[in-house]
């Protein structure tokens, strides 16, 4: 992630009907310690649409115990009520934190909104599901693989997260890692303890103090896979954030990357 453009924005996918407070409210977290704006992006489902012209389409109403056509006029009013109702949510979680907020909504494809969007210095953010197995039924695996392919550093944002406090922990392989910027920048923002584990050094080597005026900072050394380690309870730090370096963690897969998300249960920011 370039440091220098970091001030830009992130690019929060949503799919429409589904706002979820807890990552929304975590990446406007984020975008207040970075200084950068959200750009909530809203991905309609593309079935659903299709399924109003659908002739023999029908819904329940439980409450009239009967069932009722499915038409567009109906979808679209549904639709315009969702749109609404997060643009509020959006508006709302913006005042609060001081953070510039606006709603989009994407046309076509759901991953090809957020991927044509994205670009060195932005951030795509993507709620992970809840638990492992909720994926199948979602957009979240195709976001989270698209996203990791492009050249926007990727915020995963668990449901919910464990802890609001706590140091930042960051996964860093050499000293020039652009991603031990980024930690420091959410550390300063936060008043929050630094811990940088240093990948892909030998083992038992003694951790290095780096300079980092005005921050409380800890050094550690991480050996081995980075995602095993990070999935296998490695020195649980308690931290509120994780920053992985895609140095430490190169050719990550969506299914690794969910897995750090559900092991640690806090915001994980891979970048680039």
């Amino acid at each position: 992630m370039d440091t220098a453009n970091a001030a830009g924005r992130i690019l929060l996918g949503i799919p429409l009907g589904f706002a979820p407070r807890g990552p929304i409210e975590a990446a406007f977290e984020l975008a207040r310690w970075l200084g950068s704006g959200i750009e909530a992006v809203l991905m309609p489902h593309a079935g659903l649409q299709s399924l109003g012209v659908i002739p023999f389409a029908r819904e329940f109403q439980p409450l009239l115990n009967a069932w009722t056509d499915v038409g567009v006029e109906r979808i679209e009013r549904d639709r315009r009520a969702a749109i609404r109702r997060c643009e509020e949510e959006i508006a709302r979680f913006a005042a609060g934190f001081g953070v510039p907020g606006l709603v989009r909504v994407a046309e076509g494809e759901a991953a090809a909104a957020l991927d044509e969007n994205g670009r060195p210095g932005a951030v795509i953010a993507i709620p992970a599901p809840r638990r492992r197995g909720e994926e199948q039924f979602t957009l979240y695996p195709l976001l989270i693989e698209q996203a990791l392919r492009g050249p926007s550093s990727t915020l995963l944002l668990p449901q919910p997260s464990a802890r609001r406090s706590g140091p930042v922990l960051a996964v860093v392989q050499g000293d020039d890692d652009p991603a031990r910027d980024v930690a420091e920048r959410i550390a300063r923002a936060a008043d929050a303890k630094l811990v940088i584990a240093r990948h892909g050094e030998a083992p038992g080597s003694a951790p290095r103090s780096m300079s980092s005026a005005g921050l409380r900072e800890r050094g550690l050394v991480l050996s081995g896979d980075v995602v095993r380690a990070l999935t296998g309870g490695w020195r649980d730090m308690g931290e509120r954030v994780v920053v992985l370096s895609s140095r430490a963690a190169p050719c990550l897969a969506a299914a690794a990357a969910l897995d750090i998300v559900l092991a640690r249960r806090v915001p994980l920011l891979i970048v680039k």
